[in-house]
């Protein structure tokens, strides 16, 4: 196997070094909290298991096929104004399960700064995302949704697929998140090989 692949686009090899099929990565998942596979998401995995190097240009239909629902896929780039941090944490959010009724998600400035505020069972919360152009600050929602999610003892936190940023304005600039229990993922992840990035950990005010 050619590990100058990278991390990202490996998961197919490793698969088919270990022997796996979709049924198996499947069943796999299931005991880690994720919904049953469907019929099509196990061949496509039986696929790329079959011939890796035509499943690695472009994975994100292999992520979908694993996580279902409860992956996120984000659009770095507005194409107008200012990108939309507030809509992502309202994907976020309908991702958990349970789910996280969040209300009045909405993205301000003030004083000079970006704010996302909401609520939560009538309770506000706010955080901030850094203005990087036209660019989505996506580990600073990451790391708000995930700091809600403490502070309500919820079982869920969001992960990043660990992969390069294109540049900026680059078509389908995307970024993958992955919504689920958090006490097993990290070690499901490292068994499939799905690189996860390194997520830090901000307080909701």
């Amino acid at each position: 196997m050619n590990w100058a692949i990278q991390p990202w686009r490996r998961s197919p090899f490793i698969w088919q070094q270990r022997a796996l099929s979709g049924a198996r990565i499947g069943a796999f998942l299931l005991q880690h909290g994720f919904r049953p596979m469907t019929p099509a998401g196990t061949a496509l995995l039986d696929a790329a298991i079959a011939d890796p190097v035509a499943a690695i240009e472009d994975p994100a239909s292999l992520w979908a096929a694993l996580f279902g629902r409860q992956l996120v896929e984000c659009t770095l780039d507005a194409d107008a104004g200012q990108p939309r941090a507030d809509r992502l944490l309202a994907d976020l959010s309908a991702a958990a399960r349970p789910g996280v009724a969040l209300t009045e998600v909405r993205q301000v400035v003030y004083r000079g700064r970006t704010l996302v505020m909401f609520r939560y069972l009538g309770q506000r919360h706010a955080f901030s995302v850094s203005r990087q152009g036209s660019r989505l600050d996506v580990d600073a929602v990451l790391s708000g949704f995930n700091a809600l999610m403490a502070h309500l003892a919820h079982p869920c936190r969001g992960f990043r697929i660990d992969r390069p940023w294109p540049p900026e304005g680059s078509a389908n600039a995307t970024a993958y998140l992955i919504v689920t229990r958090a006490d097993r993922f990290e070690a499901a992840a490292r068994a499939l090989a799905i690189p996860l990035a390194a997520q830090p950990v901000r307080r909701t005010t």
